[in-house]
């Protein structure tokens, strides 16, 4: 479901935004404090030293921002106006200011619509991959720089395009002790703490799977795309249960693996399905694919939301 935003933008975006659980934004210029962003909430702006001075981004409201939990990232190129709440993306040309809400004619799409909600997402986790996180020291001393309204000088950056994410499947199995080299074990934690840094995700919110060798997967997956675990006790193990897609945080690269983390309630409100179970709504969406605990393959945008539609929405009642 997707519609139309114009004078009702800001009046929709709060309601959304009281209610959401999580709030991820890429908005160029923020002077207002109406969308709270707070524990665990991404924003992403233009918080250059020439556009704090200019009056295009007000560095106390993005302290407040951090001071409530949010992560804060500075992008000095960007222009995007994109809002993520929940399961709802906010996608147009409005600035996150009170001369927006009261002042310009704007306008947006408000979109519900699984492949756009996930590619969006893909945007803003790769972008904060090229963005700068501001710490508390660092929002201070943009606090502390003199603010005259005047036309901005745009830095000098090279402009770098984030891609919209990709989509995997991958077969894990529970890793036995001794199982992890001591690369692995210093890899994990060092991307650990990196994520739970970064994302202000609770350790018991974070999980990883490990991915070994040369597959595609290591080479290329990234901060923003989607997988599909089918977990098994065993390589040797015919039974498996499918997890539903959970979009990667972050990676952390190792000598020996690569782990990928991600935040475990993403897929917490939808059942693991059996391997049988998993077969029936790959035939629905016109797929032969078979899952094993080796496989890691990369799948098709269509096929991943085709998946993501078809997969149960409520868990199995005990």
């Amino acid at each position: 479901m997707s519609e139309l935003l114009t004078t009702n933008l800001w009046s929709t975006a709060v309601k959304l935004a009281k209610k959401a659980k999580h709030r991820q934004a890429a908005i160029a210029y923020v002077t207002s404090d109406r969308i709270k962003f707070g524990k665990g909430d991404l924003l992403i702006v233009d918080a250059s030293e020439d556009t704090i001075k200019s009056g295009g981004t007000a560095a106390p409201v993005l302290r407040q921002a951090f001071r409530r939990g949010a992560v804060v990232c500075s992008h000095p190129n960007l222009h995007a106006k994109v809002l993520v709440l929940d399961r709802a993306a906010i996608i147009g040309s409005a600035n996150l200011s009170d001369t927006s809400a009261n002042d310009l004619e704007e306008c947006a799409v408000l979109t519900q619509e699984p492949a756009l909600l996930w590619k969006t997402r893909a945007f803003l986790q790769q972008l904060r991959e090229l963005s700068t996180v501001l710490t508390g020291k660092e929002l201070n001393a943009l606090c502390a720089l003199p603010v005259v309204p005047r036309k901005p000088k745009r830095a000098t950056v090279k402009r770098t395009k984030a891609q919209a994410g990709r989509h995997w499947i991958i077969g894990i199995t529970e890793i036995k002790d001794g199982g992890m080299s001591k690369d692995d074990e210093a890899t994990v934690q060092r991307g650990e703490d990196r994520a739970l840094e970064e994302l202000k995700l609770h350790r018991r919110h974070l999980d990883w799977v490990r991915v070994r060798g040369n597959s595609g997967m290591r080479q290329h997956a990234q901060a923003g795309d989607r997988m599909i675990r089918a977990e098994a006790a065993t390589i040797k193990s015919r039974n498996l249960e499918i997890c539903a897609p959970v979009t990667i945080q972050s990676r952390e690269d190792g000598e020996d693996s690569t782990f990928f983390y991600f935040d475990k309630r993403e897929s917490s409100h939808r059942p693991e399905l059996t391997k049988l179970e998993f077969v029936n709504i790959l035939k629905e969406a016109g797929s032969s694919l078979k899952s094993t605990p080796r496989m890691v393959r990369e799948l098709s945008g269509k096929l991943l939301y085709a998946l993501d539609d078809l997969w149960p929405k409520k868990c199995r009642k005990a």
